[in-house]
């Protein structure tokens, strides 16, 4: 009965994935992702095993739909706060402490083993296998954008003090259409993370390189 259900609930995960990767990238949609990818993470780390797993094949699942998932700010911030619970748990009085905390600015709760020693095992070996298999992507990926945030970061900062920020956007669009008509790939990456650096640094206000960024 059991694998019924599961199998059941594999086909309605996989429609939901491509329903998902059809929908526009608006914020409303990302949102959406990232609430369902704070579920998982808290579900895995339930006390029954058999939901861990099951959310962690679905954790996996949803990571390898939409990578960018790994590097977003409200799932990482999610992940910290669940570790943090965890820790705290491990300092707490099991005989007069409830089992039960929640989970800061996400409307779920984790319930914890009765002993310290099932406490501190879960936190030491239990780990989201999409987390574990990117970690090196991850880590890489981070580096990059810390990299070109600071670059872009002090191009922004002369450019606002020489009043040419019109001429810093047409340089950056220019350099990813030169990129594009030579098919060079390293330079078109480093175009990419320059523009999007640059709408990231502007809060959205930067037009130009949206429009450009919106077609990729």
């Amino acid at each position: 009965m059991m694998q019924c259900v599961i199998a059941v609930a594999d086909k309605v995960f996989d429609a939901f994935l491509n329903m998902m990767a059809d929908k526009a990238k608006t914020k409303e949609n990302e949102e959406e992702l990232e609430r369902h990818a704070q579920f998982l993470l808290v579900s895995f780390n339930h006390i029954h095993k058999r939901t861990r797993r099951v959310a962690d094949k679905y954790l996996s699942g949803l990571v390898d739909k939409f990578p960018h998932l790994l590097w977003s700010g409200t799932v990482l911030k999610t992940m910290l706060d669940i570790l943090q619970t965890l820790s705290l748990s491990l300092s707490a009085d099991i005989h007069k402490d409830q089992p039960y905390y929640s989970i800061p600015d996400v409307p779920y709760w984790i319930t914890v083993p009765d002993t310290y020693e099932a406490r501190e095992a879960n936190q030491l070996t239990e780990c989201p296998a999409c987390v574990t298999k990117d970690c090196s992507n991850f880590m890489a990926s981070l580096n990059l954008h810390n990299r070109y945030a600071g670059e872009v970061y002090r191009m922004i900062w002369f450019s606002s003090a020489t009043g040419q920020m019109s001429d810093l956007n047409r340089m950056m669009v220019q350099d990813l259409n030169t990129a594009l008509d030579h098919s060079n790939s390293q330079h078109y990456t480093q175009a990419i993370f320059k523009l999007t650096a640059m709408l990231i640094s502007s809060k959205g206000n930067a037009h130009k390189p949206r429009e450009i960024l919106d077609r990729f």
